[in-house]
């Protein structure tokens, strides 16, 4: 790996960076302003029965853990070719900008976890013939994702349409994916955990409480929106520019691209949901920021990503209310 931008020097601040960002959120930030949509039949990650300081623990170390995961399969895949560390750094900046995001428990945590685990389970396709079991699991991860999150639901086309880009779904694997999305709910019905009468769609979470300080919440839409401007930016000019890369590089990165559209897709269209799909968002515009910067035929100079990294920051001190 490149140390141009970002070496382990540069990573250890950005954890701490992010550290100090997610304890400030936990400490000081104003309550929930968007109200995240209640599972189809369980209920959604902020409203489980966890103490504060619980649920901020395990968001901390769920976010950390996609952190860890994508510098992993950036290594194992090299979907970021000659690039540094800055893919798990800009995550954790971007994500930490949202303090309702780190303040504790949230689907939009566990849902980036499930869909960053999805694609190492689709990119290790290509390593095996028989991939009926691959499939099955993230079907299931998606499917019991929806159970406590209808976000995920917008998920499931995403890697449906990407195991046929990749030229892995076959009839097997089809019926393996299908199966897979049933699996979780046939236990949970077979279980006794839930019944029919618990079973409800709730697309929009309802009206938001904007608290006391509207301007949180405008910024925390204007932060999504700009990450949706320059991702999708970057991702056009990444796409031509990967058009000489191998057909491997080309689908992974094609299949992360669908990854960011639906996220900014949920963003758009389900507004009051919008904290869900921010982490989720933030992980395909780290590749697209990582990808840009890459030294293979990049022009992008070493200052514009610590600049956007400054603009979360400052994004996030604004919304906390500091100023």
């Amino acid at each position: 790996m490149s140390n141009r931008i970002v070496g382990k020097a540069g990573m250890l601040t950005a954890i701490a960076v992010f550290s100090a960002m997610a304890a400030a959120a936990y400490m000081l930030a104003p309550g929930n302003g968007f109200a995240e949509s209640p599972g189809l039949c369980l209920p959604q990650a902020d409203r489980w029965p966890l103490v504060p300081l619980l649920s901020w623990g395990i968001n901390y170390l769920v976010l950390g853990i996609c952190a860890m995961m994508l510098a992993n399969i950036d290594r194992k895949f090299n979907l970021v070719q000659g690039t540094d560390l800055l893919l798990p750094a800009a995550f954790l900046i971007m994500t930490a900008s949202c303090p309702w995001d780190v303040q504790r428990l949230c689907s939009g945590s566990v849902m980036a976890l499930a869909n960053i685990a999805s694609l190492w389970m689709l990119f290790g396709c290509s390593e095996r013939r028989d991939n009926t079991h691959r499939l099955f699991a993230i079907a299931s991860f998606l499917s019991l994702g929806s159970a406590i999150q209808p976000a995920f639901l917008l998920m499931i086309p995403v890697y449906a349409a990407g195991a046929v880009l990749m030229k892995i779904m076959g009839v097997r694997e089809a019926a393996a994916f299908l199966c897979g999305l049933a699996a979780p709910y046939l236990s949970l019905l077979g279980l006794g955990i839930v019944s029919p009468q618990d079973f409800s769609f709730v697309w929009n979470a309802g009206q938001m409480d904007f608290g006391s300080l509207p301007v949180d919440v405008f910024a925390v839409a204007l932060c999504a929106g700009f990450t949706i401007l320059w991702s999708s930016a970057a991702g056009f000019s990444n796409l031509l520019r990967l058009l000489k890369s191998n057909v491997e590089t080309r689908r992974h990165n094609t299949v992360i691209m669908l990854l960011g559209l639906a996220a900014a897709a949920g963003c758009l269209f389900n507004f009051s949901n919008l904290t869900v799909y921010l982490p989720t968002l933030c992980v395909a515009a780290a590749v697209q920021l990582s990808q840009g910067c890459s030294p293979a035929g990049s022009r992008v100079p070493p200052a514009v990503p610590l600049m956007l990294m400054a603009v979360y920051i400052a994004s996030f001190v604004l919304i906390t209310g500091f100023l």
